[in-house]
């Protein structure tokens, strides 16, 4: 980097590790990915009132994740050339413009499209709230309030929704982003103005690439699993005669365990090592899963869904550690980032397919299983590796 060009980015640096400019960050990140965070009781409700089929109403999840994934590429363009704040307002004022959209959408391809749209945006904030998390000082603990905030988010949505769109349908769930998304305006202001630079890869990094890209693979998998099983678990639930309000319950308690998970790994941290907790938290995920198979009442479900999201958010941070141990300067998670986003949405499109063959949801969890263990196995070289001296 040339001096002058060192210098003008030296105001972005500066203010990041504030307090507002942290706290406007995970509220962003808290609310832009809404749909995901509520995207079971969002499946059942598309199915009931919209009368979509299963796998119509996994689509749509599909297209606003993939959505978000595919809003990286384009960023890598834009971010190091466009103030970052004035990006994010504009995208805040697209998505609250394709949520009152929404509300009026009541057929499969206009809400699969508008979904779709909107989240191209949602997508660019979130690869802002991430950078700017990179550039602060303490990465875990912010990325620790960056879980923490979607996961009460979550928790609160699925709490209150199986109460309210029964009543209301799916567009008081819409007129809430419109609200909030228009309310966090302001938050924008306390963002950094850039700019972003993507370090390139140098020649003694090349083989850590390549086991990196064994990581990336098995955040892939991580994700195509867990965003399957979690997209359909309302419906699994429904399937099994249990109501919806105790469903919507159960999830939201599960969120909250998913806090837990996440408190859990930053506490434990690398007192034993990555691969004990790494193989301990798989064992329990796959196990969650595997319980989604067996006749569910409503404690088994309870039970299932908690260790669900417990291992979720327990695994999640020493899968990415394995990552940063390879490569400090961040490449690796800036791809990796495109591969939650590719699996958050892949997932529920694999698991909408095993729909067509079965009658029944038992293949989603065994789709979860599978998955599950595919990104054990991958992981295993890198939480075994020793990080390399730099």
């Amino acid at each position: 980097m040339k001096p002058q060009d060192q210098a003008a980015a030296t105001p972005a640096l500066v203010d990041v590790d504030r307090p507002a400019t942290i706290t406007s960050v995970v509220l962003l990140a808290a609310v832009v990915p809404a749909v995901l965070l509520v995207a079971p009781v969002l499946v059942g409700s598309m199915v009931k009132e919209l009368a979509f089929t299963p796998q119509q109403a996994g689509y749509v999840i599909t297209a606003e994740l993939g959505a978000m994934a595919l809003a990286t590429l384009p960023a890598l363009v834009w971010m190091p050339h466009v103030d970052w704040r004035v990006a994010v307002r504009a995208c805040l004022l697209f998505m609250v413009a394709g949520n009152v959209v929404a509300q009026f959408v009541d057929t499969f391809a206009a809400l699969l499209v508008v979904r779709f749209v909107t989240a191209l945006a949602g997508g660019s904030i979130m690869l802002v709230c991430m950078a700017t998390i990179g550039m602060t000082r303490a990465h875990e603990r912010n990325f620790g309030w960056w879980v923490l905030g979607q996961l009460v988010v979550g928790a609160i949505g699925l709490k209150l929704l199986p109460y309210v769109l029964p009543t209301f349908g799916l567009a008081v769930f819409f007129l809430a982003l419109v609200v909030l998304l228009g309310a966090l305006l302001p938050a924008a202001a306390a963002l950094p103005h850039g700019t972003a630079a993507v370090p390139r890869p140098q020649g003694q990094v090349r083989i850590r690439w390549r086991l990196g890209s064994v990581g990336l693979a098995s955040v892939l998998a991580f994700y195509v699993g867990l965003s399957g099983v979690w997209t359909y678990i309302e419906r699994i639930a429904n399937q099994a005669g249990i109501d919806a309000i105790t469903i919507g319950n159960t999830l939201a308690i599960a969120s909250l365990l998913g806090i837990a998970g996440s408190a859990a790994a930053t506490g434990l941290g690398k007192r034993l090592g990555r691969v004990p907790p790494i193989v301990a938290g798989f064992l329990l995920l796959v196990g969650a899963v595997a319980t989604l198979l067996l006749p569910l009442d409503p404690l088994l479900l309870l039970g299932a869904t908690c260790a669900f999201k417990f291992a979720w958010t327990f695994v999640l941070p020493y899968l990415l550690a394995c990552l940063t141990a390879l490569d400090p300067s961040g490449r690796l998670i800036v791809v990796a980032n495109l591969m939650i986003g590719g699996g958050l949405a892949i997932g529920p499109a694999l698991a909408a397919l095993t729909l067509d063959v079965a009658p029944d949801y038992s293949a989603v969890p065994a789709l979860g299983i599978a998955a599950g263990l595919l990104s054990l196995i991958l992981i295993a070289p890198l939480a075994l590796a020793r990080a390399p001296a730099h």
